[in-house]
């Protein structure tokens, strides 16, 4: 390739990773410090128990995610489980064929010990029951990131499904449940623990996982901070590798109840890395390589010697913290004990896929522009950039908190 090819690609590199870049990270800042928070909030649960005299529903949701509801500003302090008690009644409905069935008790209680508010709607419907119609309205009208975790359980056996903005609506065939599963209605004096939970409810949490990576911006910029400086195949394996073991170890960990952080410690523990990774990044550029980075990238490569296990270890180290983000969804759930280990599994592989996906696509880029000089121009605009973000999501996250 002459120079005169060269310089169009040369230009669009530059121009995607300078010019650019400051205006995506002035967006960024604006929208990460108006919310604090830079990924979706967890998951509600709904558990709906289907009797012999009556059907439960047990809504379970974060008390830091309710207020949106009502719309308006968040309350300086969490308002009581109570308050909300009619938006919650009004957002279920509940038909058995073309009947509707009737709301007859409803109790709301705190559930401080995974800051959630849990609310049980007791319903009757007027005739036996055939194929049951939930529907629900919370949320999902103005969040299409928001995501219900619906566990239907129909004697011993259960399933578990995923009710979003574009699926509002779960029907439950009981009468052909009952004469295909053999399953009689018991009643709900005991609600028994049902022995399997349907494959779909797996492919939910892998969805899960995805979309909670990919929607995860304090995830993704830390992840590409490290790829900036990755000039070799190898290196960003090495820095990947160390990211998802981390991770995925603490996820474990923290759903299994073995460890527990304050998710504002924890979340302004995310932010600060975004931080500190694009700081380490001028440092290795303009500091430790002679200053060659203002004008282009060394010729010893950067991500050479020491550094690749210096950064595997604050990579690992890091990823801990980021792990304990993910669980957060997941602790919010309340996995049942039956099938805990495999909603994990499925979800923490979700979580991978998402993350080679987005490796996959931006590493080859990166590399791709690497090859001319303004490159260094880019990846000076980008760490500043993430030193800025990082920063302001900190600072946000632990103001809110």
């Amino acid at each position: 390739m002459n120079r005169l090819e060269t310089r169009p690609v040369q230009g669009l590199c530059v121009l995607l990773l300078s010019s650019y870049l400051i205006r995506f990270w002035l967006v960024l800042l604006l929208v990460g410090m108006s919310s604090a928070w830079a990924h979706p909030s967890g998951v509600t649960v709904t558990d709906l128990y289907i009797g012999a005299e009556r059907v439960e529903l047990v809504y379970t949701v974060p008390t830091a995610d309710l207020w949106r509801i009502e719309g308006g500003e968040q309350p300086d302090n969490p308002r009581a489980a109570s308050h909300y008690q009619t938006p919650v009644r009004q957002g279920f409905q509940l038909r058995n064929a073309a009947d509707e069935c009737d709301l007859t008790a409803v109790r709301a209680e705190t559930l401080a010990e995974i800051d959630s508010y849990e609310y049980r709607l007791r319903f009757q419907c007027p005739r036996p029951l055939t194929r049951l119609h939930l529907t629900y309205q919370l949320f999902v009208s103005f969040d299409r990131a928001h995501r219900n975790l619906v566990r239907v359980y129909i004697g011993n056996l259960g399933r578990q499904v995923m009710l979003h903005s574009k699926r509002r609506e779960l029907t439950i065939p009981v009468e052909q449940v009952r004469r295909e599963q053999g399953v009689e209605l018991v009643s709900l004096a005991e609600k028994p623990e049902p022995e399997a939970v349907a494959a779909s409810g797996h492919r939910s949490f892998f969805r899960l996982g995805v979309e909670h990576i990919l929607g995860g911006y304090d995830h993704l910029l830390f992840l590409a901070g490290l790829l900036l400086l990755a000039q070799r195949l190898r290196t960003a394996a090495i820095w990947v590798t160390a990211f998802t073991v981390a991770h995925s170890i603490t996820l474990s960990l923290a759903v299994l109840g073995v460890i527990n952080l304050p998710a504002v410690i924890t979340e302004s523990l995310i932010a600060l890395s975004v931080a500190w990774v694009g700081a380490l990044n001028l440092v290795r550029l303009h500091v430790d390589a002679g200053g060659a980075g203002w004008r282009r990238m060394p010729r010893v490569p950067v991500d050479s010697g020491a550094l690749v296990w210096r950064r595997w270890w604050l990579t690992f180290g890091f990823g801990l913290i980021h792990g304990l983000g993910f669980a957060a969804v997941l602790r919010e759930a309340g996995l049942a004990e039956s099938n805990r280990i495999a909603s994990l599994a499925w979800f923490n592989v979700g979580v991978e896929a998402g993350q080679l996906a987005v490796v996959v696509l931006v590493y080859p880029v990166l590399r791709w522009c690497a090859r001319w000089a303004g490159y260094s121009v880019g990846v000076s605009v980008a760490s500043v950039g993430l030193v800025l973000v990082g920063l302001g999501w900190f600072f946000g996250r632990v103001l809110v908190g």
